[in-house]
C-alpha cells in the first residue's frame, strides 16, 4: 500500500511546489499513521525542492529584446586589483570570481551577474543604454523565499537608475517584507553592472 503511495508523490512532485505537494499530504493523510505521513512529508519536500525551483530562462531571448538580433558571443570583463577590491566592498565579502560576462553593441549593454540571497545565487541580466539601467531580468531565482524580486512592480524600481559617487545607486530601493536579503542581493548587482560599466565605458554620469 505504501509504494503506489510514494509514486503518486514522485509524480506530484515534478509538477507542484514542495509547499502546496505537503500540504495534500496533510489533508489526505490527516489522522493516519503519523510515521508515514512524515515519511511521505518529507519525501515531497525532497522532490519538491529539486523540481519545483524555476528553470533559468533563456538568456537569448533578452538579448535578444535588448539588441534585436540574436546575441554574438559574449565579451569578459577581466578585473583588476582595484575593480576587485571595489566589487568586495559592494558586496561586503570576498569575491569568487575574477571575470564577468558581458554583451555590447554601440550604448547598449547587459551584464550577467550572480550573487547569494539567503543561501543560493540569484541570477540576473541588466541592461543598461549609456551609463543607466534601462531594466533588469531575474533569470533564475533558487531560494524558497523572496521570489517576489522577479515580478516587474519590484524590477521597475531600477529602471532609470544610474550611479553617484561612491557607487552609491541614484534612487532608493524599496525593500520587500521576507525578502530583504533577495532585495540586497539585487540592489548589489545593480551597483556592480553600472560600476564595471563604467569600467569598460567611462560615460558620463547624468547630473542631478
Amino acid at each position: 500500500m505504501m509504494m503506489p503511495v510514494m509514486v503518486m508523490v514522485l509524480m506530484w512532485g515534478l509538477v507542484i511546489s514542495s509547499r502546496l505537494l505537503t500540504n495534500m499530504l496533510v489533508q489526505k493523510f490527516r489522522g493516519k499513521n503519523r510515521g508515514s505521513l512524515l515519511l511521505l512529508a518529507l519525501l515531497s519536500l525532497f522532490i519538491g525542492d529539486a523540481w519545483a525551483k524555476e528553470k533559468p530562462e533563456d538568456l537569448t531571448v533578452f538579448l535578444a529584446q535588448v539588441f534585436g538580433e540574436p546575441p554574438r558571443k559574449p565579451k569578459m570583463k577581466y578585473l583588476s586589483d582595484i575593480e576587485r577590491e571595489r566589487i568586495s566592498d559592494i558586496l561586503s565579502h570576498s569575491l569568487s570570481f575574477r571575470r564577468v560576462r558581458y554583451w555590447r553593441k554601440s550604448a547598449s549593454s547587459v551584464w550577467l551577474l550572480e550573487e547569494v540571497g539567503k543561501h543560493k545565487p540569484i541570477t540576473a541580466g541588466f541592461w543598461l543604454e549609456k551609463g543607466i539601467i534601462k531594466k533588469v531580468k531575474v533569470l533564475a531565482f533558487r531560494e524558497s523565499r523572496g521570489w517576489e524580486i522577479k515580478y516587474p512592480y519590484f524590477l521597475k524600481q531600477f529602471n532609470g537608475v544610474f550611479l553617484l559617487e561612491n557607487t552609491v545607486l541614484s534612487t532608493k530601493v524599496d525593500g520587500i517584507s521576507g525578502a530583504t536579503l533577495s532585495v540586497r542581493a539585487m540592489t548589489k548587482m545593480a551597483r556592480i553592472a553600472l560600476y564595471l560599466n563604467q569600467q569598460v565605458t567611462l560615460p558620463q554620469a547624468p547630473q542631478i
